[in-house]
């Protein structure tokens, strides 16, 4: 080890430390609160073990999986836009291979695992690596969620990428170590201990990423080491003096619900309305217990009353024997109070509570009042009613689109040779082969000197709504065009005019269509 001596990693466990302990609320938060929602569905403890468990609504758990599924429906999607004119085919053609390289990454899935750590504790986690395991050896991006609880940052920082150093610490079973990582560098004796993860059983061996940033001629270099408190996995500072990613930034995304002062991490929905949902349980099991106690009739008896217990009890018999006479003073029921309706809307209230805290009203999910009958009406109400989502979705969008430029840059250091990507689109299907020399550095002269350009590209997040409704108001806006002869061919300049001025998804294409079906000059003629 020439550079990485063991005191510096040792000085990383106890950095690490530290981290930790000043995370230790947050951890607490994000723990407590899964298990509050936990409890929603698997009662455990005494309430599991009882007659007649504690109630358990469900309310904060549909508010989650709810506005869920609302997000699912705005699956981002990329495009990039060139600054400069020369960098335009470079631009189209990444616009055409990065969702091929998300779909190997199963982006979809990545996304909706996310989107519940977004909504559940506030903030769900890219992680953007090169993985040179990948594609038979030749390595490509690795685009996968990253567990909150993993990841130490220094404490104070509002962004990630203003942190000194950055930690994420996984696993291994301690019979795996050596396989998985048969070069690595064995020490004397173990650096210490890690009180973080469940390691200290050891049965489990804690494997410590830590990223750290340096500064040289004004550029930013990130280093990268891995290793375990009982050996060196691998130094990027050994390998050479280069960037362990060229593009000097930590390889995790944030997207945060609802920010939080002085940390990266925010907090989510089930911090918002557990209070709610607690009250609610409560009042939930008043009222079963009120219930219970009014459909059980009780009654007071005399001592000697002449009636026996076992007789009066039996609902089986149908005639009872008694000595002497029965009166009020004898034998009285006990008279189980009246539920007051009070009780009744203040439960109510406490739902509509989650429901507006949560933003799931009912209009959201096609429930409209009596008097609202008109399908246009409730869509209105439900777009109106969608703002928080879309206030969400823009959130993703950027996080989404910090993920895709992190992905060009891995694509602009680590793509060397050419990689062929099959470009799927409606009707047609083409083969492209694309490589780092479309996006690396350029030299070009300017007055007699040698200058350097990188390509730099914009990043457009597009936000693909596939709900029924949405397919068939587009299909409707189309069709109502058509019959209105917008689509002739005498209307042609006109109809270009009017879609360029559209928002309305796929009217590029529609327009090459236009062009084509009615082409007015010799370069539109050769051109179809």
């Amino acid at each position: 080890m020439n550079r990485i001596s063991e005191e510096f990693l040792k000085e990383g466990l106890a950095l690490l430390e530290k981290y930790r302990a000043a995370r230790l609320p947050l951890e607490a938060r994000i723990r407590s609160d899964e298990e509050f929602l936990r409890l929603r569905h698997t009662p455990t403890g005494s309430a599991a073990a009882s007659d007649m468990p504690s109630p358990a609504s469900s309310w904060l758990f549909s508010s989650i999986t709810g506005k869920h599924a609302d997000m699912l429906e705005r699956i981002p999607e990329p495009i990039c836009l060139a600054r400069e004119e020369s960098d335009e085919p470079a631009a189209e053609l990444l616009s055409k291979i990065i969702p091929v390289i998300l779909d190997r990454c199963d982006f979809k899935r990545v996304y909706s695992e996310l989107l519940y750590d977004k909504l559940k504790h506030g903030s769900g986690v890219y992680g953007v690596f090169w993985n040179p395991t990948l594609d038979s050896g030749l390595g490509d991006i690795e685009l996968r969620r990253v567990e909150l609880l993993n990841l130490y940052w220094e404490p104070g920082v509002s962004d990630i990428q203003d942190s000194e150093n950055l930690f994420y610490v996984t696993s291994v079973s301690r019979a795996a170590l050596e396989g998985r990582y048969p070069d690595a560098i064995r020490f004397e004796k173990p650096l210490g201990t890690l009180s973080c993860g469940d390691f200290e059983d050891g049965e489990r061996v804690p494997v410590i990423d830590r990223y750290y940033k340096k500064y040289e001629g004004g550029k930013v270099k990130l280093c990268f080491v891995k290793f375990t408190p009982e050996c060196l996995i691998y130094s990027s500072e050994e390998e050479g003096d280069e960037s362990f990613y060229h593009h000097g930034r930590y390889p995790f995304v944030f997207d945060t619900l609802y920010r939080e002062a002085g940390t990266p991490a925010g907090y989510g929905i089930i911090s918002v309305t557990r209070g709610a949902q607690a009250y609610i349980d409560r009042l939930d099991e008043n009222i079963l217990e009120h219930s219970i106690m009014a459909s059980k009739p009780r009654y007071m008896l005399k001592r000697n009353v002449g009636l026996d217990k076992n007789d009066f009890l039996d609902w089986n018999n149908p005639i009872i024997e008694v000595d002497g006479d029965l009166g009020e003073e004898r034998v009285r029921a006990v008279d189980t109070p009246k539920l007051d309706t009070s009780i009744l809307e203040v439960r109510g209230s406490k739902i509509d509570e989650i429901k507006e805290a949560s933003y799931t009203r009912d209009i959201n999910y096609g429930t409209a009042a009596s008097n609202i009958s008109s399908g246009v009406a409730i869509a209105a109400l439900q777009e109106a009613g969608d703002k928080n989502s879309r206030e969400i979705a823009c959130e993703s969008e950027r996080a989404f689109a910090d993920a895709v430029a992190l992905m060009i840059e891995l694509i602009r250091q680590f793509y060397d040779d050419g990689r062929i990507f099959r470009i799927t689109a409606p009707n047609r299907r083409e083969y492209v082969r694309f490589s780092k020399a479309s996006v690396r550095e350029q030299t070009f002269s300017l007055g007699g000197e040698l200058m350097c350009r990188l390509p730099v590209f914009d990043i457009e997040v597009r936000a693909s709504k596939s709900s029924p409704f949405t397919r068939a108001s587009h299909n409707e806006t189309l069709t109502e065009l058509y019959r209105l002869g917008v689509f002739a061919r005498e209307n042609r300049d006109a109809a270009l005019i009017l879609l360029d001025s559209l928002e309305l998804d796929g009217k590029g294409e529609l327009i090459k269509q236009l062009k084509r079906a009615y082409p007015e000059r010799e370069n539109e003629i050769s051109d179809k």
